[in-house]
């Protein structure tokens, strides 16, 4: 948690959550991060009131989630996204008035376009755009540039940062004010576990996987660094006579032409396997059963797909960059997402399976550490320090 804070407390708030983001057809991390949360927050917090705002054409609200706790009250707004922020930019509705009942607070999940007369936290999951604008596309840098991400954060009351990494980011390089930070890490549900579920093998079917093999799962896209990954494996496999294929998973990105092409080049190319966007239901399955799990992200601002590895007993190798250390721990080996040769020696010394076996132990220890309950709790406690 960020600094001491002496703000009043209340007991009961009346809490306006933006899920606009919830309309994509495939959710990433933030997206896991909002649901989750939420259920959490209405769960540990009976007495507040939730009230979820989404807005979209009809079909666009067809995809936003339900739920069925009665502290918490969806609202659908029909109306077009690009109007809304077209409303917002120039300042003529304000989101609250959009809403039944006012609010006392709004918390942004993610950072959007805004435009509020009312007190907001924020949570901040990372600023990689500052740091690495060469992985984003144009339309990325031109969307931050016209939310006014820096200033939408300075002007929060309270800014939530995913991990302590993602924090000293925001003290170092937007000036913001280390009393008003509170860090709150991510957590892992219970499905994520090194137990081995009587479905795994027929969810391993549907992506016909019968082989041992290295995972990679994460949007295809260059922050994610994915052509080091098959870079890596394709050293590792020319160094051992062992067969263990690369299953790497993931939605549809950007700029993944040249990671086609050494993948297709490569003379471990049947052994390299593209499995698209894999369901919530069976990422557990496909974590659990993996030899290792390989997540060279050049930035992170948390990285929830390490730990849900960690969680099901499989050794991470993640970049030593940004939160991955906090987040991996002893749990998993940091490597120089730069050196692909680097990523290939870790993937060495996990060949033993008496070194991935030693990695298990480590791997509930760390675990334990991240909860959704606690990530609640610490959201909550922040959320109650905003005077109203």
């Amino acid at each position: 948690m960020g600094a001491t804070q002496t703000k009043n407390i209340r007991t009961s708030v009346k809490i306006a959550i933006d899920i606009r983001h919830l309309s994509q057809k495939n959710q990433s991390g933030v997206g896991h991060y909002t649901l989750r949360l939420i259920n959490e927050l209405a769960k540990l917090s009976p007495n507040d009131e939730f009230i979820l705002f989404a807005a979209g054409s009809k079909k666009t609200l067809q995809k936003i989630p339900t739920w069925q706790r009665n502290n918490i009250t969806l609202v659908k707004t029909k109306i077009y996204n690009r109007l809304l922020n077209l409303l917002l930019l120039l300042r003529l509705r304000t989101l609250e008035s959009f809403l039944p009942t006012q609010p006392d607070i709004w918390f942004f999940p993610n950072v959007n376009i805004v435009y509020t007369r009312l007190t907001y936290a924020i949570t901040v999951h990372d600023i990689s755009f500052v740091f690495l604008p060469d992985v984003f596309t144009f339309k990325q840098i031109l969307w931050h540039k016209v939310a006014q991400v820096k200033k939408l954060v300075q002007n929060s009351y309270i800014v939530l940062a995913v991990s302590k990494s993602t924090q000293q980011d925001l003290e170092e390089h937007w000036q913001i004010d280390t009393t008003k930070i509170f860090v709150t890490p991510l957590g892992v549900t219970a499905d994520f576990q090194a137990k081995q579920q009587p479905h795994d093998q027929t969810f391993l079917r549907v992506y016909q996987i019968n082989f041992p093999y290295f995972l990679t799962l994460s949007t295809l896209e260059p922050r994610k660094n994915l052509e080091s990954v098959v870079e890596a494996y394709t050293l590792w496999r020319a160094r051992t006579n062992k067969k263990t294929h690369l299953v790497v998973a993931g939605a549809e990105g950007w700029k993944t032409k040249n990671l086609y092409k050494l993948a297709s080049v490569s003379p471990f190319a049947n052994d390299i396997h593209f499995i698209g966007y894999v369901e919530d239901k069976h990422r557990p399955t496909l974590f659990r059963q993996a030899e290792a799990f390989l997540f060279p992200s050049y930035w992170e601002g948390f990285g929830l797909p390490a730990l849900e590895a960690i969680a099901c007993g499989t050794p991470t190798i993640a970049s030593f960059m940004s939160s991955m250390p906090e987040v991996v721990g002893q749990a998993g080996l940091l490597v120089d997402p730069f050196v692909p040769s680097d990523i290939a020696d870790a993937l060495q010394i996990l060949d033993s399976e008496t070194t991935r076996a030693n990695f298990k132990h480590l791997c509930t220890e760390q675990a334990r550490l991240f909860t959704w309950n606690q990530t609640a709790e610490r959201t909550l406690s922040a959320l109650k320090t905003i005077k109203i």
